[in-house]
């Protein structure tokens, strides 16, 4: 058995996903698989992913892409990416350590964004001090980048919920947390694009994020259309 199982969903990655790929052969740690899992890119990212010998099964929105990937997945361990981060310094090792000090069942992964404004730094800082704060209370997902659970308990609870098309991150951890322990790991921390917040704008995001946040700790689900939240933020409209 493989180690750790890389579930990667993507849609015309081109750009990003070598970026991330570099860095998972990068690292030191080397018994995992990466699985790409496409929702019918219409760019070379599927060629990408071959080139880096990736697996390659057919996605769609997060929860169907993260699921492909995990039916075929050969890991003790699925460790749920998205296609524009960028793995620190090993990364993979830290957060397998972590994971079995602690005899974890599910975590997450702090970040780091990939800026240089100190706004964008302060305000993942924050993120990251708000999950650590409420990981005792309950499982939080909001912009939570790298997801790692046990393959047995993604099984257990059928893994993410595919008729959500928001939240289905907080929602699985959620279901998986109370099977097991849960940690927001300390040490390994993920290097996160801050594409959505250019697109979209700060204030815009951060009241999405908040209003999702609450609507959560209150047991209520939004979805992708209550928040006005696209999905597509890679390189629209191009091909090769």
């Amino acid at each position: 058995m493989t180690k750790i199982s890389i579930i990667i969903p993507t849609k015309n990655e081109k750009t990003c996903l070598p970026l991330l790929l570099d860095s998972i052969k990068s690292q030191n740690f080397k018994d995992y698989e990466i699985i790409i899992a496409d929702a019918n890119s219409t760019d070379n990212t599927r060629e990408i992913g071959k080139s880096y010998g990736c697996k390659i099964v057919d996605g769609g929105l997060p929860a169907k892409g993260r699921n492909s990937g995990a039916n075929i997945a050969n890991g003790e361990l699925l460790l749920f990416l998205d296609s524009d981060l960028i793995l620190t310094e090993n990364y993979l090792e830290e957060v397998i350590f972590e994971f079995e000090k602690y005899d974890l069942g599910l975590a997450i992964t702090q970040m780091i964004p990939i800026s240089s404004k100190l706004i964008h730094k302060i305000l993942h800082e924050i993120s990251n001090k708000f999950l650590v704060a409420v990981e005792s209370i309950k499982p939080s997902g909001a912009g939570c980048c790298g997801i790692i659970s046990k393959k047995e308990l993604h099984d257990k609870v059928g893994g993410f919920d595919e008729t959500l098309d928001f939240g289905e991150d907080t929602d699985y951890l959620e279901r998986v947390g109370e099977l097991c322990k849960f940690r927001v790991l300390r040490k390994p921390r993920i290097l996160v694009s801050v594409r959505r917040i250019e697109k979209e704008g700060l204030v815009n995001l951060c009241y999405k994020y908040v209003k999702s946040t609450v609507y959560d700790f209150l047991g209520k689900r939004l979805t992708a259309k209550d928040l006005n939240y696209d999905f597509d933020y890679s390189d629209k409209g191009e091909s090769e």
